[in-house]
């Protein structure tokens, strides 16, 4: 090992004066984060050295337990112990799969052998360790073809794949902000699993035996950015994280009784409330629970427009028209009974407003009882906008999602009017003793349908071209206004 002060430019050892006997070179150097000067180092050979005074004298701290000749492939100094760190050491070329992880408390003078809980396979030989920066007791280490945690400072293990693909786990690291952890495979991609706090605290779940709502980390009202564009499909796309907060809370059984999410502002007043329900409209429907961790994304939203959740196909949609469009039967009502309007456009939406950045809350409810936690949301740190304007926003967001709701609410009743009155104009005409009523039922219906065509598009069938042909009314041009204002800066516009 030679120290280089000037990027390797001069002096001491260079890939010139170097052979290229693997068991003359190191695998890992690991400077401890907590003592200047103090270094380990591993390598192809299985020894491992430490030096307290930046490399001027070294020792010899191999695990006395240890087969030779392995590969040192991982070592880690604890970040909360200057004498802790962790090794790991792969035999697998020797004929010898088995894990070989090791913690030691003494600066190396006695090692300790940790893999109760990690199989004995082809796969067991691990590449990587690595602790939780916040939480010294949560551990990671990465096999051949699996990813395991331990939440007691490696005396237990226990796989952690979910949906991680069963490749080999070359490295491991938290990242200390987001406290994500980044997985690094051979051969499958890079891979991060959000949020480590309701794995910090799952253990003391597990001995409670009882619902638990784990501590929420800081969430961003991040604003969209649109980037370079690729096949939807392209091997190269990576794949962000659901916006919003996450929310994690653990469940010892799947609950018999409803369950609730209450969403609530800095003030108390809520923002928004999911269901477990399986009628609650969609959008404000929390999936499938189960016993474990559950975890539910909110998209920092409050809710949107009525009727939204009743959508069908494609374009965006909401109502519930009960008849076909004039000039159009063949566009029938559904088999549920009504048809959705769907406006072609692209400045249109139904989402709710981003809600204020603030200290909101967030209650589980289970039946009669209840956990709350806080949860921090922050605005975009790339926006200029004050709380006061971003406030002026929402707030004239939420006037313009109830004038969309009021519209809806009107259309859907003079649907039913009309499909009222249709059903009595057919009872009429095979009747034909009535022509007085039968003339007074048309004109009624013909004003009502007036009366919608100032509300929607009432000639709408659900083709693209139908957005071209005649112009938006009350409740698109309502929708176009809500996506103008969620879709602007946080600030006021310009003179």
């Amino acid at each position: 090992m030679n120290r280089k002060r000037d990027e390797g430019s001069s002096g001491g050892v260079t890939i010139d004066n170097l052979g290229a006997f693997d068991a003359m070179s190191l695998s890992i150097i690991a400077p401890s984060p907590l003592s200047a000067g103090m270094i380990w180092t591993g390598g192809y050979d299985g020894q491992v050295h430490l030096t307290l005074d930046g490399g001027h004298t070294w020792r010899n701290v191999t695990p006395q337990s240890l087969p030779p000749l392995g590969t040192v492939t991982s070592i880690f100094p604890s970040h909360a112990d200057p004498r802790r760190a962790y090794l790991s050491v792969d035999r697998h070329l020797l004929g010898d799969p088995r894990p070989y992880l090791y913690v030691t408390e003494d600066d190396g003078r006695n090692w300790r052998l940790i893999t109760h809980g990690l199989p004995t396979n082809v796969f067991s030989y691990v590449h990587c360790v690595t602790e939780d920066p916040r939480d010294p007791n949560l551990l990671f280490a990465g096999t051949e073809n699996a990813l395991y945690w331990s939440p007691d400072r490696g005396h237990h293990w226990y796989p952690l794949q979910n949906n991680l693909p069963h490749a080999p786990v070359y490295w491991l690291t938290v990242q200390p902000v987001f406290r994500d952890l980044v997985v690094a495979t051979y051969g499958r991609g890079i891979y991060i699993l959000s949020d480590l706090n309701s794995l910090e605290a799952l253990s003391h779940a597990v001995r409670a035996g009882r619902a638990t709502l784990f501590p929420l980390r800081t969430a961003y009202r991040f604003h969209p950015v649109a980037g370079p564009r690729a096949a939807p499909d392209y091997a190269a796309n990576g794949h962000n994280p659901p916006y919003g907060a996450v929310i994690d809370f653990y469940l010892p059984k799947k609950p018999k009784v409803p369950v609730r999410l209450i969403i609530r502002s800095p003030g108390g007043k809520i923002i928004r409330v999911f269901l477990s329900q399986p009628k609650t409209p969609r959008a404000n429907r929390l999936p499938s629970l189960h016993s474990g961790i559950n975890r539910f994304v909110w998209d920092l939203r409050y809710a949107p427009v009525h009727g939204v959740s009743d959508c069908a196909g494609s374009g965006s949609c909401t109502g519930k028209l009960r008849l076909p469009p004039p000039q159009a039967p063949w566009v029938t009502p559904g088999p549920k009974g009504y048809r959705p309007i769907v406006s072609w456009d692209l400045d249109l939406t139904h989402r709710g407003p981003l809600a204020v950045p603030g200290r909101d809350t967030v209650t589980l409810e289970i039946g009669h009882s209840h956990w709350t936690r806080p949860l921090l949301v922050l605005k975009d740190p790339y926006s200029s906008g004050t709380l006061t304007d971003i406030r002026a926003q929402v707030a004239f967001s939420l006037q313009i999602r109830s004038q969309i709701n009021a519209t809806v609410h009107l259309i859907n009743e003079i649907e039913w009017m009309r499909k009222t009155l249709a059903g009595i104009e057919a009872r009429l005409q095979a009747d034909r003793d009535h022509p007085a009523t039968l003339s007074r039922a048309r004109h009624l219906g013909g004003v009502l349908l007036g009366v919608e065509g100032q509300l929607f598009d009432v000639y709408l069938t659900g083709a693209r071209e139908d957005a071209f042909r005649h112009p938006m009314q009350i409740y698109g041009r309502l929708c176009a206004l809500l996506k103008d204002v969620e879709d602007s800066a946080d600030y006021p516009p310009t003179d």
